[in-house]
């Protein structure tokens, strides 16, 4: 519960409550239906009412339900702690490289699942920089909207929280790099490219408060991302099937994470000449 990219019925009634109390069952049902899938009968509907309430997650009071008081302060009570031990003072460095070693390399069955733990890697290595930090990234295209949208809107959260600025490079200006860059706030500035600036096409690159990470995904995945992305004129043209397929589906990838400063500093000096060049 409440960790969830697509959340059950049993999220989706917290999270209305959490916006408005006292709501009746069919105030609920209204205001969650259209996000699930399929409209559960009345049995289900009032059985997941009534698991909430054995959980003591909800309290009923007539014909209204709220959040219960006590379980909204101890959820409150696991974040804070959450936060001490994770952001604030964790017990380890943002990364530990082992001994006598320079780098580390993750290893992924999909890109959704490489993503995810990307994603966590760095907002914790910003949460713990001595001062706000600049993300220097290079793609060949954004495909993170496409792929895991949940996971990128609260990426971006994190990464806000600590005042991060992006500079970014993408090495293509094709329909959907357009498009993904209308996500792009203002702690971001970019450059679309019109061909790819590295010679790889399956790796992607950061560099972070002095971390260089390099993330290589499976040829055949960098191809369909590709196709895809010259492809598509409109988004009427995307198949979720053709997504599933891409980026849940077995596809092997890594992130190597070092503390190569000599290869970072060079991205940063790529993508520096690009971003703050004059817009045409």
């Amino acid at each position: 519960m409440l960790a969830s990219g697509k959340p059950k019925i049993d999220d989706l009634i917290v999270r209305a409550l959490a916006t408005r109390p006292a709501q009746t069952a069919s105030e609920l049902l209204q205001q969650i239906e259209t996000r699930l899938k399929n409209k559960p009968t009345t049995q289900g509907w009032y059985k997941a009412l009534r698991r909430l309430l054995a959980q003591e997650v909800l309290i009923k009071d007539g014909q209204t339900y709220s959040l219960n008081t006590r379980w909204v302060l101890s959820v409150i009570r696991w974040a804070e702690q959450a936060e001490k031990t994770h952001l604030i003072s964790p017990p380890f460095e943002p990364v530990r490289l082992p001994k006598g070693k320079q780098r580390i390399t993750f290893h992924f069955k999909s890109l959704v699942a490489m993503d995810t733990f990307w994603g966590h890697l760095l907002v914790y290595i910003a949460s713990q920089a001595k001062r706000p930090p600049t993300l220097w990234a290079y793609n060949h295209h954004f495909w993170f909207y496409l792929a895991h949208e949940q996971s990128e809107v609260e990426y971006n959260k994190g990464m806000r929280e600590y005042g991060v600025k992006t500079r970014m490079l993408i090495g293509s200006d094709g329909f959907l790099d357009r498009w993904s860059t209308g996500f792009f706030d203002s702690t971001f500035k970019f450059w679309l490219h019109p061909v790819p600036l590295y010679k790889d096409e399956t790796a992607i690159y950061n560099y972070l408060d002095g971390y260089f990470m390099e993330v290589k995904i499976a040829t055949s995945a960098a191809k369909a991302i590709d196709q895809l992305f010259k492809e598509t004129k409109n988004l009427d043209q995307i198949s979720p099937l053709t997504l599933i397929r891409i980026f849940h589906s077995n596809a092997p990838c890594t992130l190597t994470i070092s503390r190569a400063k000599t290869r970072g500093e060079a991205l940063k000096s790529k993508v520096e000449k690009f971003v703050n060049k004059p817009k045409v």
